[in-house]
Parts: structure tokens; sequence; C-alpha cells
């Protein structure tokens, strides 16, 4: 079958709760799955009855459904829980859904790279997970020196650094946030914890008056994580 086949996108769709008439604007995260790469050891065979199996090589598990597909499910559930509640989507945690970090302790590691003291500006760590999940520029390709040194070379025009192309944005994004206001982390019930959490930052408009601001890039004071299966963790 077309990976592209409008029944097969419906009947995907229909698995990670997508309403074909009612959610036609996010048949994007059905493409998103069917492009989707399977997580590291695991791949995909037909039986000889025909039926699609899953297998995972280390822990010799033999499924049936897509190992990816609980974290598609949760992207879903999350988007419909923002407009529910009428609140922000949460961008950050949408792109690790989508391409997940592997290991939490590479945060910690951009965090402590970037400059940013985890007891004192947590609610600034978000912007260090937005770092490792960001890909090269278009062109760019990570290498490694000689003596291990990582090395970025630039294809377009043949050069190479030892500096992340992306360094200079993140840090610039990193002092920007920095000058504003540390935000007011909400007290909420604990059932709300399967969503995101809503953070209120107050700002001031040009014509003086204050504006309270809802965010959600992160959560309390901890860094809330999917693992490759959609479920949360801090």
């Amino acid at each position: 079958m077309h990976p592209h086949d409008p029944q097969q996108i419906v009947a995907i769709g229909k698995r990670l709760g997508i309403d074909p008439l009612m959610d036609s604007d996010l048949t994007w995260i059905v493409e998103e799955y069917i492009n989707a790469p399977l997580p590291d050891e695991w791949s995909v065979v037909r039986a000889p009855t025909g039926e699609i199996r899953y297998i995972n090589s280390r822990t010799r598990d033999n499924v049936v459904d897509n190992p990816i597909e609980p974290r598609y499910r949760k992207l879903v559930a999350i988007i419909r829980s923002a407009r529910r509640d009428k609140i922000p989507v949460d961008e950050v945690t949408l792109m690790e859904l989508m391409d997940p970090i592997e290991r939490a302790a590479d945060v910690k590691e951009m965090a402590e790279y970037m400059g940013v003291d985890v007891d004192k500006e947590m609610h600034l760590v978000w912007v260090a997970k937005l770092a490792v999940i960001e890909s090269l520029p278009e062109g760019w390709e990570e290498t490694a020196a000689a003596d291990g040194r990582a090395l970025y070379v630039n294809h377009a025009d043949g050069s190479s650094t030892e500096d992340h192309p992306l360094d200079a944005y993140f840090r610039e994004m990193l002092e920007r946030e920095r000058g504003k206001r540390a935000p007011y982390y909400s007290t909420m019930p604990a059932w709300y914890c399967e969503n995101s959490v809503v953070r209120y930052r107050n700002d001031r408009a040009a014509d003086g008056h204050t504006l309270r601001t809802e965010v959600v890039p992160a959560t309390g004071s901890f860094v809330d994580m999917f693992d490759l299966y959609g479920n949360r963790y801090w």
C-alpha cells in the first residue's frame, strides 16, 4: 500500500485518536507518524501469514503494535488538552515527542555547557532542552577530528568549526529569556500533571500596564521528558 494512501491515513488517524472529519488539521501528525523511523534495536518484518510484526533485537519482543505509536497518541492528547483548556501548546514537548531525547543527561550537560544554573534558573532549562532537540542547519554535518573532538562542516562553503553552528542562536535566546522576569509557578492539582503545567509571567506593556502571560515550556522544579514510547518522566 502506498505510504500516503488516504485509507491508510484514516485508519492510522483513528488509532491515534484523530477523527478524520473533525480533526482534518491534525492529519500532519499521521504523516509524521508514517515517516518516523523506528527506535534503535527495533525492526519491522512481515510474518508468513502476511501480518506485520515489530521485533526488538535486544529484548526479543515480538509485537503487532508499532513501538512509536504511544508517543504519537500522546502528541494528539496534548494538542487536544491545550485546545480544550485554551492554553498555549508546549512546542518543545511536541518537538521532543516527534524526535525524542534518549538521554535526559544530555539536557543537563547542555544546560551546564550554556551556563544555566539548574538550581537557580530551572525555568530556563527548556532552552537547553530545545538546543538538544534541534537538528543541524541544512548543509551542515557533524564529524570527528583526528583527536576525537566534534567538528562541524559546512558543505556549502567547505568551512569547518569546533563551535556548533547554532550556539550563538541559543545563547542569544538564553540571554533574551534571562532578561525577562522569572515566572510565577501556579499551584495545580495533582491530576493536572497529566497535561502541560501552565506557568505565568508578568510582562509590562508599552503603556505601563502589567500583562500576565501564560507560558508552557517546562514544569515546576523538574524538566519533563518523554521516552521513546510517549511516557512522561521527570
